[in-house]
């Protein structure tokens, strides 16, 4: 039969396993909760964007830039009707100038 003493003992380790446990639980759940990720830009703002910049570099030659894009000029003019995109000569000036 265990002492007093000893009962006392095993309760000590049992608190001290239980505040470790607890310690431990707590650091696994920090490392497993995933950190928030920066949101990426929607998909059709990097699209738009590189279209943007690829007319730029070709002066606002839309053959030019579909070559460079790899796409055909129809998918071209698709894609700056659906960015809203207006890169004919009087913008290609506007984007020069302004």
């Amino acid at each position: 039969m265990a002492t007093n003493a000893q009962f006392a003992d095993m309760l000590e380790m049992i608190e001290r396993l239980e505040g470790d446990v607890r310690h431990l639980k707590h650091a696994l759940e920090r490392v497993m909760r995933p950190e928030p990720m920066p949101s990426p830009a929607p998909l059709d703002d990097v699209e738009r964007g590189h279209i943007m910049d690829v007319l730029r570099q070709t002066g606002g030659n839309r053959v030019a830039a579909a070559r460079v894009l790899g796409i055909s000029r129809r998918s071209l003019y698709r894609r700056l009707e659906r960015h809203h995109i207006d890169y004919g000569a009087r913008a290609h000036e506007d984007a020069l100038h302004g």
